[in-house]
């Protein structure tokens, strides 16, 4: 699929993502993947699932996404600089799901929109 991406982007292959019950081979370590990508640990990186707990109750530093994604992200980034983003597409108020119908949702950019709103919410 990244050869239809509108930004210049590369597939990587990560066999955890893989659908149940799919040969696993030999996988990668997740948090190696991302420093080959150029992640360091002066990046600020939001993770999103899918349920709205920070906003809602709990804190920022509380995660919905599994925990090998977030064990491979803090394998980098010092927890000080990981967030809960997940807000920023499902947010009753500013969510990019909410303020935006499926049409022009699908006439956006979505690739450039969520670089620019994680950079004004997370800086």
């Amino acid at each position: 699929m990244s050869k239809y991406s509108r930004i210049p982007t590369e597939g990587i292959l990560y066999l955890t993502l893989s659908l149940p019950n799919q040969p696993m081979g030999e996988n990668r370590n997740l948090g190696e993947i991302l420093r080959e990508i150029g992640m360091t640990d002066l990046d600020r990186v939001g993770l999103v699932g899918w349920k709205l707990i920070y906003t809602v109750y709990g804190t920022i530093d509380m995660y919905d996404v599994p925990s090998f994604i977030v064990e491979g992200v803090r394998d980098i980034a010092p927890n000080d600089n990981i967030v809960n983003a997940t807000n920023l597409f499902i947010h009753l108020e500013y969510g990019v799901s909410v303020i935006n119908s499926a049409e022009e949702i699908g006439f956006l950019n979505l690739e450039q929109l969520m670089l620019q709103m994680l950079y004004n919410k997370c800086s």
